[in-house]
């Protein structure tokens, strides 16, 4: 079990993608806390609503300490710019945008963490070349810890390394 006792985190838990993917991480053997507006079994609350969220993150902590992911799955609406009110946007941003980064901020303490390898890339590569991604297209996926937004890593120079280092296979991965 690939996840087993690490804990999970998923906005948005409740119904379609979010219990899907809850569904699996319970199943590969991880801790899985959900939040939704929707009642259930999980904790229920209003992602638009910043003393749910803090209320939602220290529960999580409580029961299970580290946080090891974050999916941050809620979508508020579906609606054009012109079916949208002003009050529906403000909201969508809310959940969409606001609480996903209050939630990193109140998690950010509690992540399990390590140091990045070449092997994760080569990871998601073999990933994304798989049957499991057909439906992933076009997609610019940065995979270094956040490290180049904190300027510890230079943007081009160490990116480009790990890219080189991965295009020579899987063996020069593990002797990196």
């Amino acid at each position: 079990m690939e996840f087993s006792r690490k804990t999970v985190v998923i906005t948005g838990g409740a119904q379609g993608i979010g219990k899907c993917i809850a569904e699996c991480f319970r199943r590969d053997g991880a801790i899985v806390h959900a939040i939704d507006k929707q009642a259930g079994p999980w904790f229920t609350g209003d992602l638009a609503d910043k003393a749910t969220l803090e209320r939602f993150a220290a529960d999580v902590i409580a029961k299970s300490g580290k946080v090891g992911v974050l999916v941050n799955n809620a979508m508020p609406l579906f609606k054009g710019i012109d079916e949208c009110t002003y009050e529906e946007f403000a909201y969508a941003q809310a959940v969409g945008v606001v609480a996903p980064f209050y939630l990193a901020k109140l998690f950010k303490e509690h992540f399990a963490g390590r140091v990045g390898n070449p092997m994760d890339i080569a990871n998601m590569v073999l990933y994304l070349a798989s049957d499991k991604a057909g439906f992933i297209t076009g997609e610019n996926i940065c995979i270094d810890m956040h490290l180049r937004r904190s300027r510890q890593v230079p943007r081009r120079a160490k990116r480009g390394a790990l890219q080189s280092k991965v295009a020579r296979g899987c063996a020069a991965c593990r002797t990196t």
